[in-house]
């Protein structure tokens, strides 16, 4: 069972994202809709997946990663990033740089979610 915490501003998806993961064994430990908030969660909670929009309140996904990279070391989760796939293609470049990161463009179907969730 994966522990996860939810980074979206919209208040539907997240109650979408937060059914599939559940109901695929699971369990969301937090949510939040902003990078701050997402911050301390991820501090506190030590989650072992980030699933995160690209864009979220006062900041950018980019930024928000390397942040917890460089704060987190020992123990950095895994990201799948959600997008639309006209968003800026440069940034989702350098985000697939990155070795935690996995971007799924909306719509995207929940399948692909939960299969992206089960690889190591």
């Amino acid at each position: 069972m994966n522990r996860v915490v939810v980074v979206e501003e919209n208040s539907v998806i997240i109650e979408q994202i937060v059914k599939i993961l559940e109901d695929n064994n699971n369990k969301v430990v937090g949510i939040a809709n902003n990078g701050n908030t997402a911050e301390k969660l991820i501090k506190e909670l030590k989650p072992d997946i980030v699933v995160i929009d690209i864009k979220i309140n006062k900041m950018n996904a980019l930024k928000f990663i390397e942040n917890i990279i460089r704060m987190e070391k020992n123990s950095i989760p895994k990201f799948i990033i959600t997008s639309t796939p006209i968003e800026n293609r440069s940034i989702i470049n350098i985000l697939l740089e990155l070795p935690v990161v996995k971007v799924l463009h909306k719509p995207f179907r929940m399948g692909e979610l939960i299969n992206e969730m089960t690889k190591k």
